[in-house]
């Protein structure tokens, strides 16, 4: 844009000096004027208050012409590129998030318990592309007992789906509300929502809330 603004600069300066020539510029006297023509031209083909009248003075507003065509063709060709760029990007997005949404229902039960005296449906509809909510039927006893889970992550989008992921995968162990995991590093409790949707997605390790979480950090933690 600077180059740009300095030749603009020097086709004012080309016509107020043209103007101290006899019969070149017809209306231009001072530098204001000259540069009021150069912009005038620049945006439209001007307003007929200023001509060049002299065969040079035509050759430059016919060169700055050439020189406004060029500019609206670069920034029409920049501006073009860009949005062929935005929407590859969204493009590429929106396939990753396709298998992420694919992957996150290949993670959800195929098939649906059969309890005596129940009538068993389970859906997940994510409000986006993907979720922080999940559910699983859990066989106990031989089958005697089923054990439904249903669950929300605090907050939306990729973080919550995979921090669900997580959290899906954990309740597959071994373990039973109130029992620890053979390494020591979890255990399963009953606790009520934890209302910290505005620092979501978040998870409650021991004492601590952990809050803004992304998939990197909930990892490091």
């Amino acid at each position: 844009m600077v180059a740009v603004y300095l030749t603009l600069v020097l086709f004012a300066a080309a016509y107020y000096k043209l103007a101290d020539w006899p019969n070149q510029m017809s209306g231009l006297e001072t530098k204001t004027d000259a540069l009021y023509f150069t912009l005038v031209t620049l945006a439209t083909v001007g307003f007929g208050d200023i001509v060049p009248v002299g065969q040079p003075a035509r050759v430059v507003a016919m060169i700055q012409i050439m020189f406004n065509l060029v500019i609206i063709a670069s920034v029409a060709s920049i501006i073009g590129w860009q949005l062929r760029e935005r929407m590859a990007r969204r493009r590429a997005l929106e396939k990753e998030m396709a298998i992420a949404r694919q992957i996150q229902l290949a993670l959800l039960p195929d098939q649906l318990p059969e309890i005596p005296g129940y009538s068993v449906f389970a859906m997940n509809d994510a409000s986006r592309a993907v979720s922080g909510d999940f559910y699983e039927f859990q066989g106990r006893d031989e089958g005697d007992e089923q054990v439904i889970v249903i669950a929300d992550v605090s907050g939306k989008g990729m973080a919550a789906s995979l921090m669900a992921a997580s959290f899906d995968a954990l309740l597959m162990g071994p373990i039973e509300v109130g029992q620890t995991t053979a390494d020591g590093k979890f255990t399963l409790s009953v606790v009520e929502c934890l209302a910290s949707c505005g620092t979501a997605p978040m998870m409650q390790v021991n004492d601590d809330y952990c809050e803004n979480l992304d998939p990197q950090r909930t990892l490091e933690i």
